[in-house]
């Protein structure tokens, strides 16, 4: 199931039209469908990529543009973990998109970290899963210095963060974590994910809502991913069920 969701967002993304004589500007404080499919959904996609050239090869055929592109890899159990941050001049916006569960013995394995294991402690409120808490800080470690240098050459772009699946996850966790550090002002970042598993418990979700003013969860009602974890888990932002 999983090696079919990639291949589709992969397949998506590559054989996309090029968009770049369609692109606008975009200024809104809910949900927007143009934004979701044109930009949140190939950031998501792209990061499917298994280098920067793929990356850029997706966001050049989605998007029509990406410029800076990194792209930071480590394995964690049963897979490997991955996250890229890029440029969008045209838009003026950082982008930050995160890899989901490549195969199903990634997702089994989140699901057992989650249910079984201890819980995590989240500096910011609340607690969250063992798993999702290492991955994330792994990941992170591996971006975060470019991520601030872009932050710091364009102070006032905006920043457009996704992930599907475990990249939602983790795409939730890297923007509690730079909305809370004060090092952007929250009303630049957006946060969308697809197919996104619950992160924490409720003290978690309460704690990212009071200070995440844009974060969207994309669904599908067919889709396990998002009801689990069950016990003790709550999800964050708003539900678009699709």
């Amino acid at each position: 199931m999983m090696y079919l969701i990639t291949a589709l967002l992969l397949s998506l993304a590559l054989a996309g039209e090029d968009s770049s004589e369609k692109r606008e500007k975009f200024t809104f404080t809910e949900y927007d469908d143009d934004f979701a499919r044109q930009i949140m959904f190939p950031i998501s996609t792209a990061a499917y990529g298994w280098n920067a050239l793929m990356i850029e090869s997706c966001l050049n055929r989605t998007i029509g543009e990406g410029a800076g592109i990194y792209q930071y890899s480590h394995s964690c159990q049963n897979g490997e973990c991955s996250g890229f941050v890029a440029k969008l001049p045209h838009y003026g916006a950082i982008i930050i998109g995160f890899r989901g569960t490549q195969r199903p013995g990634q997702l089994i394995q989140q699901g057992i970290d989650s249910t079984i294991r201890a819980w995590s402690k989240w500096d910011y409120g609340g607690h969250i899963s063992l798993y999702f808490n290492k991955t994330f800080h792994t990941i992170w470690q591996g971006l975060e210095h470019r991520v601030y240098m872009y932050i710091y050459e364009h102070p006032d772009w905006d920043i457009w963060i996704g992930g599907h699946s475990l990249g939602g996850a983790l795409a939730t966790l890297a923007t509690f974590f730079l909305v809370h550090s004060k090092l952007v002002q929250p009303d630049a970042v957006k946060l969308m994910t697809f197919g996104q598993p619950r992160v924490g418990d409720k003290a978690f979700a309460d704690a990212f809502d009071n200070e995440v003013g844009y974060a969207y969860r994309v669904v599908h009602s067919r889709d396990i991913v998002p009801s689990i974890p069950r016990s003790g888990y709550w999800h964050q932002g708003a539900e678009i069920a699709v």
